[in-house]
């Protein structure tokens, strides 16, 4: 989800306005020709900003994401109103035509707070009302909550904050070697369940049940508990929704298998 700010005018030299900003607050810019020029803001750890000239209305597009950073935002603001002075236009939002000074005053971090809480309200209620995972798209991972974890937090206000700042760090977690599980209803068990393999970090979800591929390919379905029981020091809390399950060699992960299937086995 994105979300964007417009000045209607004629088409300023984009590249003064990057770089009068990129100086100012310190800010990296790559430039990319993409329907006209495309300059892409990124600080460290921040999906970004993007600035893009839409020449079919003649408009300036400063556009957020939904999960960006306050500073992200803030950038968004500053782009929006060095734009705005120097295209000598008022800032369009939400379909309402701003001046400089009633931009700043209604889009500040109140503003950004709400939309946080109206996003994960929407995202909770798709959850919810169609009973299956949700895949956040990104661009470093995609992020998934399913039905179990929106149950939990659904009345939460603390709880849902720290699943926006969850969201935040599982989607800019750049380390390529995890990978991030998603959480799946069983409709007949009515459990989330969550897969596992070796040689690779494992990011999970909030989940009941983790299915564990032995060697010869066979699933084992084990309570949570017991891969802490099992691997505690492999574990490691991101916060009260994600866990972080780091990797296993091959052998420490059939040796791990064959200690679940005795266990199994044993009732």
């Amino acid at each position: 989800m994105s979300y964007t700010f417009a000045i209607h005018g004629e088409k300023p030299c984009i590249n003064t306005l990057v770089e009068n900003v990129r100086k100012t607050h310190k800010v990296c810019v790559k430039d990319s020709l993409i329907n006209g020029l495309r300059c892409y803001f990124r600080e460290k750890s921040t999906r970004g900003v993007d600035v893009v000239w839409n020449a079919k209305d003649n408009s300036l597009q400063i556009v957020t994401f939904i999960c960006s950073t306050n500073e992200d935002y803030q950038l968004a603001f500053i782009l929006a109103q060095q734009a705005a002075n120097t295209m000598n236009a008022n800032i369009c939002a939400e379909g309402i035509s701003y001046e400089v000074d009633a931009f700043l005053k209604i889009h500040n971090e109140r503003w950004i707070e709400e939309l946080e809480n109206q996003y994960i309200h929407d995202l909770l209620s798709q959850i919810q009302n169609h009973e299956t995972t949700v895949k956040i798209p990104c661009l470093f991972r995609d992020f998934y909550l399913g039905p179990n974890t929106a149950q939990k937090i659904e009345c939460n206000a603390n709880a849902r904050q720290k699943l926006l700042k969850m969201i935040k760090d599982v989607i800019y977690f750049k380390d390529q070697n995890v990978f991030v599980a998603n959480t799946i209803i069983m409709k007949h068990y009515n459990k989330s369940f969550c897969v596992w393999g070796p040689g690779i970090n494992y990011l999970f979800p909030d989940c009941d049940l983790f299915g564990i591929i032995s060697e010869n390919g066979a699933p084992n379905t084990i309570p949570r508990k017991m891969i802490f029981e099992l691997i505690p020091e492999k574990i490691k809390f991101l916060d009260e929704h994600h866990i972080l399950v780091e990797s296993l060699n091959e052998k420490e992960y059939n040796s791990i298998c064959d200690t679940i299937t005795e266990k199994l086995q044993a009732g």
